[in-house]
């Protein structure tokens, strides 16, 4: 069965808009993905449409007049953490100040032929991963969650707390064996009771994780696992 994909591409240049529409549905037929392309000429329709629409990948360019690029990905990275940002752009100097919306890719418009299909891979694989699902044995029968959808989870004498997006599933397993199972899909081990998932990690402080969670905003750091913790994210953020 085909992958699916839901995406939004904003620029404002017409000509430009409906050519990487054209190359990017083309790039995922590749990949064997069926992709939904949402296209806006108007950063003001897609900052609306964000109200109530999610995407698995968003690809913007950066200087719009109307509503920057910058002030959309703070947008999506705050409403749907697990959705991908790729920024396209002429301004090779914004590639810095880009960094905090966490983008998936900085595409250069000069070079979009030859960056973009290694973009289009790696994405493709990420989302494969997102959908993975776990099995999570509770006391009401086994139930199944998505990777993505899992903030952390916290150890609880000889069971685990599993907090999601959507609730609290509780478990009889440890953090160390979760640790192993989980490793691979972006989970870092901050605290001897914490396992995180690194997808909403915002910052890292010298004792705290800040996450994109309004419910729960701090996580604790260890100061023997700080470094390891560091390290991992930088890995998982060049991914």
């Amino acid at each position: 069965m085909n992958e699916e994909v839901t995406i939004a591409l904003c620029d404002e240049e017409q000509q430009i808009l409906k050519r990487q529409t054209e190359v990017i549905q083309d790039l995922f037929s590749r990949e064997n993905t069926i992709c939904h392309i949402d296209a806006f000429a108007s950063s003001k329709e897609l900052f609306q449409t964000l109200d109530s629409k999610s995407y698995d990948i968003v690809f913007l360019d950066i200087d719009m007049p109307e509503i920057t690029g910058f002030d959309l990905a703070e947008k999506v990275s705050a409403r749907y953490p697990s959705t991908l940002i790729i920024f396209v752009t002429s301004h090779d100097e914004l590639v810095f100040p880009t960094f905090r919306y966490h983008p998936f890719r900085f595409i250069r418009k000069q070079f979009f032929d030859q960056e973009i299909e290694e973009a289009v891979q790696e994405a493709v694989r990420s989302i494969s991963e997102k959908n993975r699902m776990f099995e999570i044995q509770t006391p009401d029968g086994l139930q199944y969650v998505y990777a993505s959808d899992i903030l952390f989870a916290e150890s609880d004498r000889n069971y685990l707390n599993i907090v999601t997006r959507h609730g609290t599933l509780r478990c009889r397993d440890t953090i160390s064996h979760k640790e192993k199972e989980w490793a691979a899909y972006g989970f870092v081990r901050p605290h001897s009771g914490f396992l995180v998932n690194q997808k909403y990690i915002y910052a890292i402080d010298t004792e705290t994780i800040h996450m994109r969670s309004k419910k729960y905003p701090e996580l604790p750091l260890s100061k023997r696992r700080r470094d390891q913790v560091i390290e991992s994210y930088q890995k998982y953020l060049r991914k």
